[in-house]
Order: structure tokens, then C-alpha cells, then sequence
């Protein structure tokens, strides 16, 4: 009788144990750390980049005026609220050559640039609530849509990527911890199916204008 009571108790210990090493319970997550998000820019500033590109017809070395339009002031408390924050048009866009772009490629320049236009005082929370890859993210090389962040020592890795077997793009940008303007943009497409759309775009900060 003594074996027959000794396995349940020991079988009952194992479950105990594995459960309380893999589960979190709520009261047990890290809390997020502080943030207090502000506005380092001014509507109506203007920032100069340099561009290149392969794929769009764009002239190398063309200069791209971006004019701040509105900062939002919304309150940030999750990963919803920036998003919605981000996501909000601030900039208008134009060629320092006088060439005009066309309009839709106009409207996807301004959405995704606008969304590298940052408010500074809250980094560290950015870098907890966004992953710093597709993998972290539970995704993998088949297939991903996900934003990331990585927090550097002076500048903010920032952007998002989606693709599957078929297709995929994305954008980032390296933004200043000082003044949440982004440095370096980047942004490009790949498509294997028909129209086969294929570009990349890279802006670098050249200075801030007039």
C-alpha cells in the first residue's frame, strides 16, 4: 500500500513544479517602465534629405523637403495609443528639384515618414512593448507582419515588416533619442507575382531647412 501512495504524491509534486516554473500569472509581469512622450519638433519645421533609390525612376541623389504639418498630443498608455498616434499624417513631402511626384506615391511617402516622426521621453518604453525581431515576435521566415523596435545607446531602431512566400515589404528609420527625428529612412517592396513591384528607397538626413 505504501509504493501505491508514494507515486500520486510524487506525480502530484512533478505538476506542481512545472507549472509553477512556466507559468507568469499576471501579478508576476514586470511593470512597464515610466514614459512621459513630448514633442522635440515644431509644426511648420523642415527637414532636407538626401534620397536614392532603384526601382522608382527617381533621379539619384535628389534632395526631399519634409515640412512638419501637426503634431498630435495624444496621450500614450499602450501599444494601441502610439500606433494611433503614428499613424496620424504630420508631414508633407516634396522634391528640392521641382520634380512632382505622383500622387500616390506622394500619399505613401508622407504616411510612412510620418509615422518615423517620433515624440522623445519615452524610449525604454517603446523598446518593452515593441519586439526587436520577426522571431520574438512568433514569427517566422514565411511569413511576418510585425513592428519592431530596438533601443540603441543614442538612436531608436523603428519599423515595420510584412512578407510571406509571395511577396513583401517594409520601413524603418533610425531616429534621434534627442530629438525624435529619423536620421535614416528606409523603406522597400519585392513582389514574385504579377505586376513583380520591386524598390528601395533610403533618405539620409542632410539638414534642416528654412
Amino acid at each position: 500500500m505504501l509504493k501505491l501512495l508514494v507515486v500520486p504524491i510524487f506525480c502530484m509534486l512533478i505538476v506542481f513544479v512545472f507549472i509553477d516554473s512556466a507559468t507568469v500569472f499576471p501579478w508576476e509581469k514586470p511593470p512597464q517602465p515610466e514614459h512621459s512622450f513630448t514633442w522635440a519638433v515644431s509644426v511648420d519645421d523642415e527637414f532636407i534629405f538626401n534620397t536614392t533609390s532603384s526601382g522608382l525612376g527617381i533621379t539619384e541623389n535628389t534632395m526631399m523637403r519634409v515640412l512638419i504639418t501637426s503634431l498630435p498630443n495624444d496621450t500614450i498608455n499602450s501599444e494601441t495609443d502610439f500606433l494611433d498616434l503614428i499613424s496620424k499624417p504630420k508631414v508633407h513631402v516634396n522634391l528640392d528639384n521641382g520634380s512632382v511626384l505622383p500622387s500616390d506615391l506622394r500619399t505613401s511617402l508622407e504616411s510612412f515618414i510620418s509615422r518615423l516622426f517620433l515624440p522623445i521621453g519615452g524610449w525604454e518604453y517603446l523598446d518593452a512593448i515593441f519586439p526587436d525581431n520577426a522571431t520574438e515576435a512568433g514569427q517566422h521566415e514565411f511569413g511576418c507582419n510585425t513592428y519592431l523596435a530596438i533601443l540603441g545607446e543614442n538612436n531608436l531602431f523603428f519599423g515595420h515588416r510584412y512578407y510571406n512566400v509571395d511577396n513583401g515589404n517594409g520601413w524603418h528609420g533610425v531616429i534621434s533619442l534627442t530629438t525624435g527625428v529619423p536620421l535614416v529612412i528606409e523603406t522597400w517592396a519585392s513582389d514574385y507575382v504579377p505586376p513583380y513591384v520591386s524598390y528601395h528607397w533610403t533618405f539620409r538626413l542632410d539638414l534642416i531647412g528654412n
